[in-house]
């Protein structure tokens, strides 16, 4: 009798003991992901970002007659949305320029807000072009430098 007692404490030992080896490998499983597949990953988001930034910087060059200035005002803020996303899209990745998209915005938020309120929208449009060209080149920049 104490032969089966004995064998059964092995049998439920090594039950348990490849219970738990099944439980560890599950853990090691392939859902966790590399650091050049995380670096990918986040190369990815910070395209995704730049190219909304790049959308949103086009609404600033299709202004007509029916824009106003709260459309103008509307598109930078949604750039500076955008900004903020590529900050943080942009943490870890030493290649990204986007200093250059930062003070492109910069210059180009201050064209639109030193907008007097009397202004037509193409007036605007004229007055920020060089500004939204400059963030354009800064954004094309960054695009290449991560390989967007």
């Amino acid at each position: 009798m104490n032969s089966s007692r004995a064998l059964t404490r092995r049998l439920s030992f090594t039950a348990a003991a490849a219970g738990a080896a099944v439980l560890l490998l599950a853990g090691c499983s392939d859902d966790d992901s590399t650091p050049k597949e995380d670096a990918s990953k986040s190369a990815q988001a910070l395209c995704d970002s730049l190219g909304d930034l790049k959308d949103d910087t086009a609404d600033l060059t299709t202004l007509d007659s029916d824009s106003t200035l709260d459309d103008i005002k509307d598109a930078r803020e949604d750039i500076a949305d955008d900004l903020k996303d590529i900050d943080d899209d942009a943490q870890g990745i030493d290649n990204a320029k986007t200093d250059a998209i930062t003070d492109a915005y910069d210059d180009l938020k201050k064209s639109i807000d030193g907008l007097s309120g009397d202004t037509t929208a193409s007036d605007a449009a004229q007055k920020i072009q060089p500004q939204v060209e400059q963030l354009n080149k800064a954004i094309v920049a960054s695009q290449a430098s991560v390989r967007c």
